[in-house]
């Protein structure tokens, strides 16, 4: 689901993290969050606890993205979750681990430009000159990883980077590797696009390997604007970290034009 609000209906907070919205409030700090929605046919209330160390992207929280040096990441990626989930009047008490990511900073001019354009009059929409796959392994050996790749095809560069964090807070980075493997491709019956849903990533500096596959493909969001349409798609995982059969669970985005 996605819901686009009017800036006078969005409160955002100043100290701490504090989102609200008609359907959402949702706050957090260093300890964990809380997150409660309420919409058609469906409500989450959920209370994550962090229990592990955060993962700083390229291990101090700054990254490279599209040209721009000022762009921030962190996660708490193993945070215990519990709460309920209500769908269709069917109450589900759940349990498990979340992954909470922020990235903020500078855009380049010629994304920002692309964002929340809508088609007109008709015509198809506006094409991203972008794209992005993002995906975060959680493997059974309690590693988590962060990995992306961003196509930038008005300069005809990839940028690609992988961060991992071990339980007891070591950070491992990639800077540079081979371009993302994307292949069993799904096309939207609603809008067309076609996106990847297994992604083999490759790490030979660290003799990892890791195959990332959606195993349900319709797990796009459709937008009111379309340059804002992706996909978000529960993953599995399977393959070798440090040289070591792993598996574990993922998530699957891809941004852009696809």
């Amino acid at each position: 689901m996605e819901y686009i609000h009017p800036l006078g209906q969005v409160e955002v907070g100043t100290e701490g993290m504090y989102i609200s919205t008609p359907e959402l409030k949702w706050t957090a700090d260093r300890k964990g969050s809380a997150l409660a929605l309420k919409a058609e046919d469906v409500r989450i209330d959920l209370t994550t606890t962090t229990t592990g160390p955060p993962l700083l992207m390229n291990g101090e929280g700054q990254m490279f993205f599209l040209g721009l040096n000022e762009q921030y990441e962190y996660a708490f990626p193993a945070m215990k979750t519990t709460g309920a989930v209500v769908l269709d009047s069917s109450t589900y008490e759940v349990t498990g681990i979340s992954w909470l990511d922020r990235q903020w900073g500078g855009l380049p001019k010629f994304f920002a430009d692309s964002l929340g354009k809508s088609a007109k009059d008709g015509a198809a929409p506006l094409a991203s000159p972008m794209n992005w796959i993002w995906s975060c392994p959680q493997l059974d050996n309690g590693v988590n990883v962060a990995v992306a790749q961003v196509r930038d095809m008005v300069n005809h560069q990839i940028f690609l980077a992988l961060t991992a964090v071990h339980p007891d807070g070591t950070h491992v980075v990639v800077p540079t590797m081979e371009p993302i493997e994307a292949t069993d491709y799904w096309t939207s019956p609603t809008t067309g696009r076609r996106y990847p849903t297994r992604c083999v990533v490759r790490a030979p500096q660290i003799d990892t390997e890791l195959i990332i596959e959606a195993p349900y493909k319709q797990q796009e969001i459709v937008s009111a604007e379309p340059s804002l349409t992706k996909f978000e798609g529960a993953a599995t995982v399977k393959g070798a970290y440090q040289g070591k059969p792993v598996t574990g669970s993922a998530y699957l985005e891809f941004v852009g034009d696809w």
